[in-house]
């Protein structure tokens, strides 16, 4: 199991009901991807030193607000996060699986995420 790590509530133009323009979904996704990658690099995250054939994630969306959103919603909009922690890894991201819940709400949201490699 790695260290437990807090990213930022995704930003509105990342969340697929939002319909924002591509270049302002692009400029979230790649700022998300970059610091979710030092976000989990600084919290230890390393590529494993064996064989990786399955990476378990675990997140708990803890919004910013008592507003209401789905699930899937929540994952499409984490995209770049998941890429960033992919990247760190070394890992291909097919080989993700995922855990999602909701969480209590927090003052700025944020996404709580662990992980385990087997």
């Amino acid at each position: 199991m790695m260290a437990q790590i807090a990213i930022d509530w995704p930003a509105q133009p990342l969340w697929p009901n939002r319909k924002a323009h591509w270049a302002k979904n692009k400029t979230a996704r790649d700022a998300q991807r970059s610091a979710a990658f030092f976000i989990a690099k600084a919290a230890g995250w390393e590529k494993p030193a064996h064989p990786v054939h399955e990476v378990r994630l675990s997140m708990t969306f803890c919004g910013p607000t008592a507003r209401r959103f789905d699930l899937d919603g929540a994952l499409s909009a984490m995209k770049g996060a998941i890429d960033g922690l992919s990247a760190c890894l070394g890992v291909d991201d097919s080989l993700f699986s995922y855990t999602l819940r909701r969480g209590e709400k927090c003052k700025s949201g944020a996404v709580i995420v662990t992980a385990e490699v087997a």
